[in-house]
């Protein structure tokens, strides 16, 4: 348990460094992290663009009222600033890491490896421009619900975007590997961007086949709806059990892909 301990903490601490020389490096070159939160601030603009004419026409959606919908845009709003801004822009180098080699360098480093090449990069324009903006509509959303939010209640919200994001870290983590074999993988990305956008509106809008395959088999609607469906009390017990078990279902399932990847690399210098 000491040894566990000793690990976490030291990926803690290195992690920590990696905050700090993200921000001295964003702060070094500002022009590009204004720029970064003005386009990111113009995706939330257009979400609210979106939800006025929801709110205007008073569109209800499967059962969801405008209010519901709100919470739940905000919510994504939220769980794609920590996907964007600390995931995302890593899995973006993966390709270019393998092609260069700089696999090389990390390998050696006595930290883990899927850690440094997955976790090292942090983008704060898209974190507080996504962050901000959600947060403020989850708020308005709860004050028009009048949902009675009780600390357990916030603490089973915030347990659930955690996991949400470890769920959106793993499931799209896996397509990423296949860089360690595939040369161009842009289509990955791109096939990537889609997926997610699965998420821009309640999976309500879905058909029901739609909506047990994105829960069941590929879990890309537990990213971020299951957290907005428990403040209003539309989660099942079934679906909150399942909002716990798919996340570590997830994170065995790439840490095997992630194992017969590295062990199937070739170095840039062999």
């Amino acid at each position: 348990m000491s040894k566990l301990i000793n690990v976490v903490n030291k990926h803690l601490i290195v992690y920590i460094q990696f905050l700090k020389l993200s921000l001295i490096t964003q702060m070094e070159y500002r022009w590009n992290f204004f720029i970064g939160f003005i386009v990111e601030s113009g995706f939330i603009f257009t979400k609210i663009m979106y939800l006025i004419v929801i709110y205007n026409l008073d569109i209800t959606i499967n059962g969801y009222s405008p209010d519901e919908i709100l919470l739940y845009v905000g919510t994504f709003s939220i769980i794609t600033a920590f996907y964007t801004g600390f995931i995302m822009i890593n899995f973006y180098e993966i390709p270019n890491n393998i092609k260069k080699g700089d696999l090389d360098l990390l390998i050696i480093k006595p930290v883990s490896l899927q850690f440094m090449l997955t976790l090292r990069k942090i983008d704060f324009s898209m974190i507080l421009s996504n962050f901000l903006g959600g947060t403020a509509m989850v708020i308005m959303a709860i004050l028009k619900l009048n949902i009675d939010l009780t600390f357990s209640y916030f603490l089973g919200y915030i347990l659930l975007i955690f996991l949400g994001v470890i769920v959106a870290y793993t499931l799209f983590l896996i397509p990423q590997l296949l860089s360690f074999w595939i040369i161009e993988t842009k289509a990955i990305f791109n096939i990537s961007d889609k997926a997610w956008d699965f998420n821009t509106m309640p999976m309500v809008i879905y058909t029901k086949i739609i909506q047990r395959i994105g829960i069941f088999l590929i879990p890309i609607f537990t990213i971020s709806n299951f957290p907005s469906m428990f403040l209003v009390g539309k989660i099942s017990n079934t679906l909150l059990i399942w909002a716990y078990i798919v996340p570590i279902i997830l994170f065995v399932l790439v840490r095997i892909f992630w194992n017969y990847a590295i062990k199937n690399y070739s170095s840039a210098s062999s």
